[in-house]
């Protein structure tokens, strides 16, 4: 981890303040008080806590795979794990609503080809609502 800071101060004598920067591993982190204050007075108590989990080896590598190859994996899953998993953060969230991902999954699950009036409701109302509307009339 690397912190940087400097004064701001209000008066001309600015130009004796200089940046100042800590450096810390992991595990000096994890014991380095003042950096964790710094952090959580000036980011806040989530962004201390993410550092701490990083600090701990507690990474969510998955978050961090590109959109596109996310998208390839989310389009592979089961219709409740989708769900679910867009309910686990904003960026999975957005991909698990995502409307080209509804789009497979209707077209996937759809017992008859995509015409026009289907792009068109599409178009209006979604790929994931128009998905869930045919899957209830279906039952």
């Amino acid at each position: 981890f690397t912190w940087r800071s400097w004064k701001i101060t209000s008066r001309n004598d600015g130009a004796k303040y200089h940046p100042t920067e800590s450096t810390a591993t992991h595990e000096e982190f994890l014991h380095d008080e003042r950096m964790q204050s710094d952090i959580l007075r000036v980011l806040g108590p989530k962004i201390l806590e993410y550092c701490r989990n990083i600090a701990h080896g507690f990474i969510d590598y998955l978050v961090r795979l590109p959109s596109d190859v996310l998208a390839k994996i989310i389009s592979h899953l089961h219709l409740e794990d989708v769900i679910n998993l867009g309910h686990t953060c904003k960026a999975m969230h957005s991909l698990c609503n995502d409307n080209n991902l509804w789009k497979d999954i209707f077209c996937r699950n759809s017992p008859s080809a995509v015409n026009e009036t289907v792009e068109e409701l599409a178009t209006l109302f979604g790929w994931k609502r128009l998905f869930f509307t045919n899957k209830v009339q279906l039952q």
